[in-house]
């Protein structure tokens, strides 16, 4: 090993000197990307919920589609979370959340 490679591999273990993680630097863009993703999905689910809805105005569809997802905030897991808030939005709009057959065999 020359000086310079030992320095480097101290500098890297020194946590002072230590450079940002490029995981935690993914990590962030990550979760950045995920916010944008569902955040665009919400938007389509306003826009799908105005079209079902096209009776009510389009303010009180946004309204309650808002409502419905900031109930959501702080919670850890996200998954799900832009289906969660069509139903809860399309129940608040008095329809049905989901289409349920009229018998097991259909």
């Amino acid at each position: 090993m020359n000086g310079g490679t030992t320095e480097t591999i101290q500098n890297v273990n020194n946590p002072e000197e230590r450079p940002i993680c490029a995981y935690r630097r993914r990590m962030s863009t990550h979760t950045d990307k995920q916010q944008q993703d569902e955040q665009q999905n919400i938007a389509m689910v306003a826009e799908a919920l105005a079209v079902r809805h096209a009776d009510k105005p389009a303010d009180t569809v946004a309204s309650v589609v808002d409502d419905a997802y900031r109930r959501f905030d702080g919670q850890p897991i996200r998954d799900f979370v832009p289906l969660l808030v069509e139903r809860r939005a399309q129940e608040q709009l008095g329809g049905l959340a989901t289409s349920l057959p009229t018998s097991l065999d259909d």
